[in-house]
């Protein structure tokens, strides 16, 4: 499972206790806009740090070709 299925399964449950709660529907879409707002916050700084991670990687393999091929 990769990371951003993992956070979609983490907000599934709470997603479906919004579709429980006893109010009105909008304030049920007002309560799942929030929550799709903090799950996209959540994905957006995953691929931030996967893309800082990957280039740090990418550095890394650059240094070491360089440092053998002299």
């Amino acid at each position: 499972m990769n990371i951003l299925s993992f956070i979609g399964e983490i907000f599934k449950p709470a997603a479906d206790l919004i579709d429980n709660l006893h109010t009105s529907t909008e304030e049920k879409l007002t309560l799942k806009n929030q929550m799709a707002v903090i799950q996209n916050d959540m994905h957006s700084k995953i691929i931030d740090y996967e893309t800082k991670l990957l280039a740090s990687k990418t550095s890394i393999m650059i240094f070491e070709l360089l440092v053998l091929n002299s």
